[in-house]
């Protein structure tokens, strides 16, 4: 049969790590990478140019990954209690922009890596906090409620 696949499994260790392969019409494809810790990390790609779209954690954590080998970016982080992460940035910059929560509650983030700061929150019954300043120092300033009524706060936090 010319149609019939050919399948071949090879494991190679790497490290502390065992990297898994696949041969397919005579190409051998890297398909997952198993660490140390149990992690699982899944590529795709050709042969030769295979990159990183997910990695699951033995605690329940999966991180989604964007762009070509050496290049693959972190752009999502999935809990299995709820919790959604989103990340923007290239790869080694990838900073948290939102968190969404399993109550629907929307964290809004700016900043650097690392630096990442609340603006926002969005709660699912409606208000809207809004905050400034640096990681670990942020503030309410105000809170829009639905019905259009604003609060503004003044002084520091938890003042």
């Amino acid at each position: 049969m010319s149609d019939c696949l050919s399948l071949e499994f090879v494991r190679k260790k790497v490290g502390h790590a065992l990297d898994h392969y696949e041969r397919i019409r005579g190409e051998l494809r890297k398909t997952h990478r198993v660490r140390e810790d149990g992690t699982l990390v899944v590529y795709a790609g050709a042969a030769g140019k295979e990159y990183i779209v997910r990695a699951e954690s033995p605690k329940g954590a999966v991180g989604h990954y964007e762009g070509r080998k050496g290049e693959e970016h972190l752009v999502r982080v999935e809990y299995d209690h709820g919790e959604v992460q989103h990340y923007e940035g290239p790869k080694n910059e990838e900073r948290k922009v939102r968190v969404e929560f399993s109550d629907r509650q929307v964290q809004h983030f700016e900043g650097r890596k690392g630096e990442e700061h609340w603006v926002r929150i969005e709660y699912a019954d409606g208000p809207v906090g809004h905050y400034e300043g640096r990681k670990g120092e942020e503030r309410l300033v105000r809170t829009e409620w639905p019905h259009g009524e604003a609060q503004h706060f003044e002084g520091p936090r938890g003042g």
